[in-house]
């Protein structure tokens, strides 16, 4: 007669990595053990909660399955042999943890140096390509937007950055499959290029009589407001504060001759320095 061993069977399955990605295939070790040190036999069913995942035949007491179904989160895994002639059936539980796939995001301006008040286009890629879902953008004064990937690749343009180097942050949110991740880049924002016109009242002018000189600086980016200094040589003529983009000073004490004048715009926090210069003749 032949009399199952109904004592001390324990069933203990246990995922060989731990967490593990999605999609990365995963192998569950299983070991049947009795209390008589005899060695069990048979199959062994292995699920995923209420779902099937497959089985394995114990050999030496113990099998092992591969699988690459499951799905995100916290999965409660089951192991459940079915005993044979000599040996009564157990079940084991085990936690089996899938993450999302990871991502990579890099982020690039383009053009990397801007212009005050020109468009940047910022520019962001994440990978794996299939990953889906919104990047967002943000400098140190908070978040200025946001795009949606498609095929990995999304892009904001932007145009209201102050002058200086500003280290501008790509954040992906992630979504179902894949991780959030994280790109920076640092983009230059540098003066507005401007230009200076000097006008004069009288050229040329009789000696002794005023001469007014008009300085006048216009920018593609809004109007230049601060500071002209008229010069010749190192002589300093005067200063005069622009308003509307332009500004005067009147001279009545230039000699007889030719005089070269210099206008020199000393730029503002968003606009560059220019200067331009007039020969101004007095008889």
């Amino acid at each position: 007669t032949r009399f199952r061993n109904v004592t001390g069977v324990q069933t203990c399955a246990l995922p060989i990595s731990n967490p593990s990605i999605y999609g990365s295939p995963v192998t569950i070790a299983v070991a049947v053990t009795a209390a008589d040190r005899t060695t069990p036999t048979g199959t062994v069913a292995i699920a995923d909660g209420v779902t099937p995942l497959g089985t394995c035949t114990l050999v030496g007491g113990s099998c092992t399955l591969s699988v690459s179904s499951l799905g995100i989160g916290t999965r409660t895994l089951s192991a459940t042999y079915g005993g044979d002639a000599s040996h009564v059936g157990s079940t084991a539980q085990s936690t089996q943890v899938i993450d999302r796939i990871p991502t990579t995001t890099s982020v690039v301006g383009i053009p990397s140096t801007v212009d005050h008040g020109s468009t940047v286009v910022f520019w962001a890629n994440v990978g794996p390509s299939g990953a889906s879902g919104t990047v967002t953008f943000a400098d140190e004064g908070g978040v200025f937007g946001s795009c949606e990937l498609s095929g990995g690749l999304c892009s904001y343009p932007m145009s209201a950055l102050s002058v200086g180097n500003h280290l501008i942050t790509g954040s992906y949110a992630g979504d179902r499959l894949y991780a959030p991740s994280i790109g920076t880049t640092v983009q230059a924002v540098i003066p507005a290029p401007t230009s200076t016109t000097l006008t004069s009242s009288s050229n040329p002018a009789l000696v002794g009589t005023p001469v007014t000189l008009t300085a006048g600086v216009t920018s593609p980016d809004g109007v230049p407001s601060g500071v002209i200094d008229f010069s010749e040589g190192t002589l300093g003529l005067g200063t005069c504060t622009l308003s509307g983009g332009s500004c005067s000073v009147t001279l009545s004490g230039l000699s007889i001759g030719l005089h070269a004048i210099k206008a020199s715009y000393r730029g503002d926090t968003d606009h560059a320095t220019s200067w331009t210069s007039i020969a101004q003749s007095i008889v």
